[in-house]
């Protein structure tokens, strides 16, 4: 056989099992075969990968399009981003008031015209609607995952014009989407909580990232979590997938659900903002999300949860801002921040070379786990004959300085701008298709397909 393309001579990572010097052979977009080096082969083109290490390209199943600019846009620039950053597919979050039957043709297109990466899509569950339609969006657009903010309440669902989410619409939700065979995924805050102690913190007259932390303390992302699993268990729901998991609270609730004996699997992801920042952080503002960086207790309390498999998924929760949108002190400042084009190199520099992590868990965390849980394995995120042949290409030993001219987010900053990170994606492969090489982008915006998914597989 004859392959379209051939990477000899490189390090191959096999998320969860391993490390082996081999070819790889790609047919038409696909994984073809894994050879022995010096084995006899021909392709049209040839990567020579010596002294590089090819791992399955990230699948960033967090992150956001379309909060302060337009849609299309944010496919086009963001995933230029995390193409550069080693990305290979990404699921951003779509929010709307309108039903998703209105326009999901439209949305596929958007990421489709503009995209240089492969895409899925979860949907944001803010209405009565909505809720109802569920089925129709697993069944007929290939959408199985649904996001509900147990935040949008009061002031808040008000600031963002949405309807409020109480416990009695978030436990329809779970039936929903337990019926349908989706994934109910959940930003855990206790707002109420929230507004009381922030109320309070104001009056002292705090500001900083400090003053946030303090208002948003560890245990209501706890007591959110405890809630929402319980609701979801009773609703019948196999498995709930916990948003950006920030707090060590949090993932000691984790710990007490289940040891309850509860039937529903708990999957919990977190962010590479809640492992290397904390409120003392130079980026000062700039770091303000939700929910908040926190303290260095915290970093490791997730580190460790992260070694010991209680964390399945880092994500990086990716959302373009402009700097001007974080003026004003940190009430006034909009959360969020640019993300997706560092996932893979923060965890490379901090996780491999400082914290011993293997890179075979690396590709667990951002690739294999992530397509799996929310059914895109084997397509993406697996090292397989006839998996799509997606890979981020690593020097592990190129040192650069992050700079968000660098990153090519549309967001005019990063919140981890300055910091020297040892190793980087040198080539992005999706499909078969070189889309960077050397920081480089070599695709024109629409390569990207959509990922129609299944429950289940």
């Amino acid at each position: 056989m004859k392959f379209d393309t051939l990477i000899k001579n490189g390090f191959v990572v096999f998320p969860g099992t391993g490390i082996a010097k081999c070819d790889i052979g790609i047919k038409e977009g696909k994984i073809a075969g894994f050879f022995e080096n010096g084995d006899s082969l021909e392709a049209n083109t040839v990567i020579d990968a010596s002294g590089l290490f090819v791992m399955p390209g990230a699948v960033d199943v967090h992150t956001h399009v379309g909060f302060t600019g337009e849609i299309a846009e944010d496919f086009r620039q963001e995933s230029i981003s995390g193409a550069l950053g080693g990305v290979t597919s990404f699921i951003p979050y779509i929010l709307q008031k309108d039903k998703y039957s209105n326009n999901h043709a439209q949305l596929v297109e958007m990421g489709a015209s503009n995209s240089i990466i492969d895409f899925a899509m979860h949907y944001t569950i803010v209405s009565e609607e909505q809720i109802n339609e569920i089925d129709l969006y697993v069944k007929e657009f290939g959408i199985t995952s649904f996001k509900i903010l147990m935040t949008s309440k009061g002031q808040e669902s008000q600031r963002l014009g949405l309807a409020p989410v109480d416990d009695g619409v978030l436990f329809r939700y779970f039936s929903k989407v337990s019926e349908s065979g989706g994934i109910p995924c959940i930003h855990c805050e206790n707002i109420e909580v929230i507004w009381a102690l922030q109320r309070e913190v104001e009056k002292r007259g705090l500001d900083g990232l400090a003053a946030w932390l303090e208002s948003r303390p560890g245990f209501t992302e706890a007591e959110a979590i405890f809630r929402a699993v319980y609701l979801a268990e009773q609703a019948g729901c196999e498995s709930i997938y916990i948003v950006h998991l920030s707090s060590k609270e949090g993932l000691q609730m984790k710990t007490r659900l289940q040891l309850m004996g509860l039937k529903i699997r708990i999957i919990t992801e977190t962010c590479p903002h809640y492992l290397l920042l904390d409120i003392h952080t130079e980026a000062g503002d700039l770091a303000k999300v939700n929910p908040p960086i926190r303290l260095k207790e915290d970093n490791e309390a997730l580190w460790k949860a992260v070694m010991n498999d209680q964390i399945e998924v880092i994500g990086s929760d990716h959302v373009t801002r402009p700097k001007s949108s974080k003026e004003g002190g940190i009430w006034k400042a909009s959360p969020g921040f640019p993300g997706m084009g560092t996932l893979l190199p923060l965890l490379l520099d901090e996780g491999y070379h400082k914290r011993n992590l293997p890179l075979e868990k690396i590709s667990e965390l951002v690739s294999s786990n992530p397509a799996k849980i929310f059914n895109m394995y084997p397509k993406k995120g697996a090292m397989v004959v006839g998996a799509d042949a997606d890979f981020a290409i690593v020097d592990l030993d190129l040192e650069k300085e992050i700079t968000y001219t660098d990153i090519r987010s549309s967001s005019d900053y990063s919140v981890y701008e300055g910091r020297k990170v040892k190793g980087w994606p040198v080539k992005t492969l999706v499909r078969g298709k070189v889309v960077m090489e050397n920081g480089n982008i070599l695709s024109k915006p629409g390569y990207g397909e959509f990922i129609f998914r299944h429950p289940g597989r």
